[in-house]
């Protein structure tokens, strides 16, 4: 089976196809993530003190605080971006972008 048909890397676990540098490639970056997730986890508990949670609550998170210096510093960007002479390349990054 070719590595053109993988999907998702479905076809590491057929019998004979499991390498382990495709494995790492293909299921690193989860692998990675919950490492990360569990260190930074017991950091806060076993050195911050704090206690246990999954994830911060939607109520917790402060989406108000500073958003008149966020929307000046947006529209000073998009003032300096406007002043400039784009490339059609620059343009169609922009647009997908």
């Amino acid at each position: 089976m070719g590595r053109a048909d993988a999907i998702s890397g479905y076809w590491l676990m057929l019998p004979g196809a499991f390498r382990g540098p495709d494995f790492i490639f293909t299921y690193g970056a989860g692998l990675i993530f919950v490492a990360l997730y569990i260190v930074f986890k017991g950091y806060e508990v076993i050195v911050k003190k704090q206690p246990f949670r999954w994830c911060v609550p939607a109520k917790e998170i402060d989406l108000h605080s500073d958003l008149e210096y966020v929307e000046a510093l947006t529209a000073a960007s998009d003032a300096q971006r406007a002043s400039h002479k784009r490339s059609a390349g620059k343009k169609l990054s922009d647009f997908i972008f």
